[in-house]
């Protein structure tokens, strides 16, 4: 009988260990977090207006947040195909918003960088599943702009000596970047971001201005009549050992093909600036492409005549595929590369 009591305690107290185990476990299970994500994708409008995956976009979320903030808790960069993903938050209300520079160039220093857009954020409540939450990024619009005319009549004139175009390509197609500049000949711009679809933008360089600073005398130079200061025989090799001739007929001061030109069919609002859709001449072919610019209003200042006079200007860039579309046969562009071309025009108006 004292084997059989005995027993029957051990048994009864392994039994209560099982059941408190088995609670303690239960209790475990109780108090281990629940968590949940919020991911989607970001897009924002191309130059065409079709939407597209935006690499490099930054997402923003702050917890327990219903409305935007200016200071988040937490931050994550789209991938490739515009994919963004927060993970281990807890159920309750998140507010995300994202913006996108397509230079990927997030604090721009207010010069052109890239085209931003933004938008307008979301409240994203999490119960008890995962969230999905997409964002189409719209254009924010520029701040500062107004109306400027520097053709014949207009209020506005050219400030040739601060105005200039630079370009810029891989160099024997993926190595150094190459940099040089033309000088801007003529313009004629009608702008007014209150009357976008009337405004228009023209622009000439002459090719034999190119500089690029390069050891050997590649840079063209012309006399007041046309010729070249430079022969013959060094002119056509310069020319057609960097640049493909840029569109020059040999060495031909007097080539149709001497000046290239930029006019525009159309400009809108576009990111934090404006896009200038037109036609573009190089090497005797002309097609279309996009221009990104933005005005900047500048300063007061007085000339050196001592006049007061305000001092603005615009700044744009493009790119465009120099051997594909244009032509330009180089094989230190390339035959894949785009040359990307940096305007900065300033104009000036009495005061």
């Amino acid at each position: 009988m004292k084997h059989l009591n005995l027993i029957s305690k051990l048994t009864t107290a392994f039994l209560v260990v099982l059941f408190i185990s088995s609670c303690e476990k239960e209790v475990i299970k109780e108090v281990e977090a629940v968590t949940y994500s919020i991911s989607g994708t970001v897009q924002y409008p191309d130059y065409s207006g079709t939407a597209i995956a935006a690499d490099g976009a930054v997402v923003y979320l702050k917890i327990g947040a219903t409305a935007a903030t200016t200071a988040y808790d937490v931050a994550t960069v789209a991938d490739a195909n515009g994919n963004y993903s927060f993970s281990g938050l807890s159920a309750g209300s998140n507010f995300i918003y994202s913006n996108f520079d397509t230079e990927n160039q997030n604090n721009p220093g207010g010069r052109v960088t890239g085209a931003i857009f933004v938008g307008e954020g979301a409240l994203v409540v999490v119960e008890e599943a995962d969230v999905s939450q997409n964002f189409t990024l719209a254009s924010v619009g520029q701040a500062d702009a107004f109306a400027v005319n520097n053709y014949v009549g207009g209020d506005w004139a050219a400030d040739w000596s601060h105005s200039n175009i630079d370009f810029s390509f891989p160099y024997d197609n993926d190595n150094a970047t190459y940099t040089g500049s033309f000088e801007l000949t003529e313009t004629y711009v009608d702008f007014d971001p209150f009357s976008l679809s009337t405004s228009k933008i023209e622009a000439t360089i002459d090719v034999l201005t190119i500089h690029t600073d390069s050891p050997g005398g590649r840079d063209p130079l012309y006399n007041s009549d046309g010729t070249l200061w430079q022969d013959a025989v060094t002119m056509a090799y310069n020319l057609g050992c960097v640049h493909g001739y840029l569109g020059m007929e040999n060495d031909n001061p007097a080539s149709a093909n001497r000046y290239s030109t930029f006019k525009s069919t159309k400009i809108e609002a576009y990111g934090d600036g404006y896009l200038a859709t037109g036609d573009f001449t190089l090497n005797g072919v002309t097609a279309p492409v996009s221009m990104f610019f933005k005005f900047f209003p500048g300063f007061e200042g007085t000339n050196r005549s001592g006049a007061p006079t305000l001092y603005s200007s615009f700044e744009g860039t493009f790119d465009f595929a120099a051997f594909q579309v244009f032509g330009v046969d180089s094989g230190h562009i390339g035959q894949t590369n785009d040359v990307t071309i940096d305007v900065s025009f300033q104009v000036t108006k009495a005061l």
